[in-house]
């Protein structure tokens, strides 16, 4: 296929039509094979630059007569329009359109019979910062795209306030009376003591400031980096896996906060031990054994509130059969829908 085409792109054929039915095609960017035997194929690269190559090609439509380009909007249409992606003609981006793929198209699959395939054949390579970008430019599109549908009731959306408390779960595959039935949801107890210790964390932060500001509190380079490390990454890992949900207009579940637990969890860990590591601090040995019992009891005490909370609510995750009535003393708060 050539660059540029004069014919009916868009509606018609060469007799039913006029000139706003043709698009041109404009190559953004196009990759070699990694073999170089394939390259050898054309005398020159400006030969291979003359043709849309299948897969390999990055190219715009510019519409002939308007001059704007063919492009994705991100959003969907409603259940009207059967959910069908928004297809616009936009004008150019401007200064930043490398940035702009809402315009960029290329051929995913070709098929052709009458051509013998080449097993041979090497796939061009790639940027990983290149795809790394267009990756995430690729998901906050769709993501915006996922916007609720006010037309529809959705049972199972959630909003992202609920997730750190617990007040909501997602009912899994058929709850009929003859199947076993699953319910989404972290394990609360775990769920509510890891958002808890996010309390004394946030007062320790708002103390270190005020503490800096009327410049009487002074850290050692080593504690300063333990507070980094072990306290701040955590921290800051929850805040990204945890605010994009937060700020985004598309529709949001609560399994969506699955991964800003595992960091809700490292920060657990941190805040427990610098608690605990005020118990004991006085002089002498009987401060110090007391801190140790108080610490390693703690601890115990952790281990079996974890395997009791994990005993009362497997149910939940290793599946639910038989009448659903029997499972009544598992809904402790009015947003799990198990049983009603």
């Amino acid at each position: 296929m050539e660059t540029q085409s004069d014919y009916n792109t868009g509606y018609g054929d060469e007799t039913i039509g006029d000139d706003k039915d043709d698009w041109v095609i404009e190559i953004v960017s196009q990759f070699h094979s990694s073999d170089p035997h394939y390259v050898k194929q054309y005398e020159s690269d400006q030969d291979f630059q003359q043709f849309v190559h299948p897969i390999s090609t990055n190219f715009k439509l510019r519409h002939k007569t308007l001059g704007c380009y063919l492009a994705t909007t991100g959003l969907a249409y409603p259940s009207w329009g059967f959910k069908q992606g928004e297809v616009v003609c936009m004008r150019h981006p401007g200064p930043l359109q490398w940035l702009q793929s809402a315009t960029i198209w290329n051929i995913e699959s070709h098929e052709n019979t009458q051509i013998e395939k080449d097993f041979d054949y090497s796939f061009p390579k790639s940027s990983f910062m290149k795809d790394f970008i267009a990756l995430q430019m690729s998901m906050m599109s769709s993501n915006n795209g996922l916007v609720p549908d006010r037309y529809k009731h959705d049972d199972i959306a959630s909003s992202w306030w609920q997730w750190p408390l617990s007040l909501v779960g997602i009912r899994m595959c058929n709850w009929g009376q003859g199947y076993r039935r699953y319910y989404l949801m972290g394990n609360p107890i775990q769920v509510w003591f890891t958002t808890l210790m996010f309390v004394p964390l946030v007062a320790y932060v708002v103390y270190l400031g005020v503490g800096y500001q009327r410049q009487w509190l002074v850290l050692g380079s080593e504690q300063g980096w333990y507070l980094f490390m072990c306290g701040f990454i955590p921290l800051l890992g929850w805040l990204f896996h945890y605010l994009p949900f937060v700020i985004m207009g598309r529709v949001t579940y609560v399994h969506h906060y699955m991964p800003a637990l595992y960091f809700a969890f490292f920060e657990t860990a941190f805040v427990l031990e610098w608690l605990l590591s005020f118990v004991g601090k006085g002089k002498g040995k009987g401060n110090k054994k007391l801190g140790c019992v108080l610490t390693n009891g703690v601890y115990v005490a952790l281990c079996v509130g974890i395997l009791a909370a994990f005993y009362v609510t497997m149910p939940l995750c290793l599946g639910m059969t038989g009448p659903i009535r029997d499972w009544e003393y598992l809904r402790w708060l009015e947003g799990w829908n198990i049983t009603n």
